[in-house]
């Protein structure tokens, strides 16, 4: 039980300074930002598991793992579901949800109506369906996956890689 708690106390601090960061600082790569923050919080996870007692100071002795270490793997296993599997696909969706995007603005009209011509012009509160694309590859480019010549947009070996790998997990789960 001591593994789920810090997980718990590890995920909290977590979303605090992820929240911190993303509101008070102008970030290009967020994703490896938060990569670096989830192991950041991983090894501090590990740390407090070492340095405090097997009850915490509270827990029953019914609660307390007789196996300190499979304790620990249960709170590490905890603290990357929560932030891999709930945190940064909450993120995402919030961030890069296409669809979502287009439902916000939609609801930011007056009317709380577009037409498809309309969602294409107000895309991302304003900015339009153009300036989306040009963002991702702005940083498709900015990760070495792709290279722009003028009007064309050049695969790089990185790009190659992740899109045959993308590719593949479509095709295993059966994505369109």
């Amino acid at each position: 039980m001591k593994g789920v708690i810090l997980a718990g106390a590890a995920t909290g601090l977590y979303v605090v300074v992820l929240t911190v960061i993303l509101r008070t600082l102008t970030l290009k790569r967020r994703a490896i930002v938060m990569i670096r923050l989830y192991v950041a919080g991983a090894v501090l996870l590990v740390l407090a598991f070492v340095v405090t007692p097997p009850d915490l100071g509270f827990l029953p002795q019914p609660l307390v793992a007789a196996q300190g270490w499979a304790d620990l793997c249960v709170g590490v296993l905890v603290y990357s579901a929560c932030v891999l599997g709930g945190v940064l696909q909450v993120y995402n969706l919030a961030e890069r949800g296409f669809s979502l995007r287009i439902l916000i603005d939609i609801y930011e009209s007056d009317e709380q109506q577009l037409t498809i011509s309309e969602i294409a012009c107000r895309y991302g509160a304003g900015r339009g369906i153009r300036w989306m694309y040009s963002k991702r590859i702005e940083d498709a480019c900015t990760q070495g996956l792709v290279r722009l010549d003028g009007d064309s947009v050049h695969l790089l070996k990185p790009g190659k890689r992740l899109a045959g790998a993308c590719r593949w997990l479509r095709e295993v789960y059966g994505l369109a």
